[in-house]
């Protein structure tokens, strides 16, 4: 995607329940998980704040900040999909075999 093509919009302007793509840098990904109500530990594993227990990914793996590709809100806690191709395609089949049951 060219930068032209990237349009900022007021958060005030998104709908309750808007998909919203954001594309930030590492710095910003790590204050959007703080924000979020997690930590990160000294690995750079996302962790549980009170806990400290690590996040799994949808994958069920274990998930260090670099490799966030996807948060996806839920009551709790979020669902964290890594930033590879067979991490994305694995969590959209079984979201799609989930619809069809």
């Amino acid at each position: 995607m060219a930068e032209k093509d990237i349009v900022e919009v007021p958060f005030s302007s998104i709908k309750e329940d808007e998909p919203v793509t954001i594309y930030a840098n590492k710095k910003q990904i790590r204050e959007i998980v703080k924000k979020i109500g997690y930590a990160i530990d000294d690995e750079e594993y996302i962790v549980f704040k009170d806990s400290n227990e690590r996040v799994l990914a949808s994958d069920e793996q274990e998930l260090k900040l670099k490799d966030i590709g996807l948060i996806l809100p839920a009551n709790s806690p979020h669902v964290f999909v890594k930033n590879n191709l067979g991490s994305l395609t694995k969590f959209l089949a079984e979201k799609e075999w989930s619809f069809c049951q």
